[in-house]
This record gives C-alpha cells, sequence and structure tokens, in this order.
C-alpha cells in the first residue's frame, strides 16, 4: 500500500454513498434525510486508493473491512465505529474539527 502516500493515487471515499445500495436501505430507513443532509459532509469522508471503485455502494461492515487495511489512520480509524449513522458522522466530524488546527496553522 504504499501508493497510498502519492497525492495522484488518493480518492475521496463516501462512507455512505451518493448512490447507496442494498445494504444501505435499513440506515436510510431509519434516518429518511440521512443522505440528503450528511453525504457531502466531511466526516462522512476519507481517503482511499484506488480500491474506492471497487467498494462502489456496498454496505458499511464490508466497507469496514477494507478500512482495515489502510496504512491511513484517517481511513483506518473507521473500523472504530460499530454502525454507520448520523451519529457516527457527526462524532467524527467533531472529532476531525478538533484536529483541524492542528494540521492546518493560520497566522
Amino acid at each position: 500500500m504504499a501508493n497510498e502516500f502519492v497525492p495522484a493515487a488518493l480518492t475521496l471515499e463516501h462512507v455512505l454513498p451518493r448512490k447507496p445500495g442494498p445494504d444501505w436501505k435499513p440506515v436510510l430507513n431509519a434516518d429518511k434525510d440521512l443522505l440528503d443532509e450528511c453525504v457531502m459532509r466531511l466526516g462522512n469522508m476519507t481517503l482511499l486508493t484506488s480500491v474506492n471503485k471497487e467498494l462502489g455502494s456496498i454496505g458499511f461492515p464490508e466497507k469496514k473491512k477494507t478500512y482495515a487495511q489502510s496504512t491511513l489512520e484517517i481511513t483506518k480509524e473507521l473500523n472504530s465505529f460499530p454502525k454507520w449513522n448520523r451519529g457516527a458522522i457527526d462524532s467524527r466530524q467533531a472529532e476531525m474539527a478538533k484536529l483541524a488546527p492542528a494540521i492546518w496553522r493560520f497566522k
């Protein structure tokens, strides 16, 4: 996975896909506005290599298997979430917001 650190080899992965497959139906039925309100939020995104295309619209439990193999901590840490829903997206986005000032310093 050495290619993960080559910027051109990285893609933006939507954990909850823009076009979710049938595996997402229970999550979307439980929160009718989830897709519209959360799919483009930073907390719903991570970085991946070309395997992003292979993941497509499969459910979170299957995606986690790929995330676990990543050498990128931002992606690997997704395995700490037992399920992916609004609460997970909110929690992850809040954690990312705490890290932002240390990553991007402005004068």
